[in-house]
């Protein structure tokens, strides 16, 4: 598996293959990621624990986990 670490934290490729590719990304509390613009995939993202501030199209949303 292939993994990284970041200044903000760290990303492990869990699958893929030749359309798609799923990574697991770990953001550590205050840090955020670059805006990111993708023309030739989508993409979806879940917050799987604790929570996350989003800005998308200029709005900033506040997103949590569905974990108790």
């Amino acid at each position: 598996m292939e993994t990284d670490q970041r200044p903000w934290g760290s990303y492990t490729v869990i699958d893929e293959g030749p359309t798609y590719k799923v990574k697991r990304l770990e953001v550590l509390p205050g840090k955020r990621l670059s805006y990111q613009l993708h023309h030739h995939r989508a993409e979806h993202w879940a917050i799987v624990q604790g929570s996350a501030r989003v800005t998308l199209d200029g709005d900033c949303l506040l997103y949590t986990s569905d974990a108790a």
